[in-house]
């Protein structure tokens, strides 16, 4: 569905909420917060980025590297990799703690190839930091912010482009604005009811998406190109 016809069905959904209401603007507004929202729970636009290494340095501002950074992907899907000279080699993704307990004074470590990772927030942390500033030397698997819905970017999580395997959650979206709506409107029973629908409609989309993600990624594991054949620095689909 576009712009237009979402909006269309949100007010056939909330029929106590015309333009004069919620007009088209802000019914636009609430949809893009939707499929905000949507993307961070499911992780549906998975994606990788490269960013360089800065010699002894470990810590890496995720936001400011990968400018459409949203969040990291579920705990089992989740790839970092470090080049080496020759070829990008996976890091352990561990935590605070386990450094902390099998580390001692971890962040007092020389430098060397970064063996192992953690991921807080939108920081990630490398072990032992890197000893020399190598280009593109992390690869960075994420999900990535879906583009705003506008007149030029009518899709929801595509922009300019439906991207055909969330075609079937759109809807979703629609009863995203069925709760802001109807808690404008102030009817606390089709909030409620909105919101179950919600929820139960983005575990549906988390199970089935999860389940192709995890297929694809070992194919795409299996086939994974070196160094050279990555292309552009940002916005790389997984999949």
């Amino acid at each position: 569905m576009t712009l237009t016809q979402l909006i269309s069905l949100c007010r056939l959904k909330v029929p106590a909420a015309p333009a004069d209401v919620i007009s088209d603007d802000d019914v636009t507004l609430i949809l893009n917060n939707a499929a905000l929202e949507i993307a961070r729970k499911t992780k549906c636009l998975p994606t990788y980025a490269t960013f360089d290494t800065v010699a002894d340095q470990i810590e890496y501002d995720l936001l400011s590297l990968i400018s459409d950074y949203l969040c990291p992907l579920d705990e089992d899907l989740q790839r970092v990799y470090y080049y080496d000279g020759s070829d990008y080699k996976s890091l352990d993704i561990v935590t605070l703690g386990y450094l902390d307990k099998n580390h001692l004074n971890w962040q007092a470590d020389d430098s060397a190839d970064p063996e192992r990772c953690v991921i807080l927030g939108d920081t990630l942390y490398l072990h032992p930091p890197a000893s020399s500033a190598i280009t593109d030397g992390i690869l960075f698997y994420y999900c990535k912010k879906p583009q705003s819905m506008d007149d030029t970017h009518p899709y929801p999580f595509g922009g300019a482009s439906e991207i055909p395997r969330l075609t079937p959650y759109h809807p979703i979206l629609v009863t995203y604005y069925e709760i802001e709506a109807n808690e404008i409107l102030d009817k606390p029973n089709k909030t409620e009811k909105a919101k179950n629908k919600y929820v139960a409609q983005l575990k549906t989309m988390m199970a089935e998406l999860h389940k192709d993600w995890s297929a694809m990624l070992l194919k795409s594991e299996k086939t994974r190109m070196r160094l050279p054949d990555y292309g552009q620095k940002y916005g790389q689909s997984m999949f």
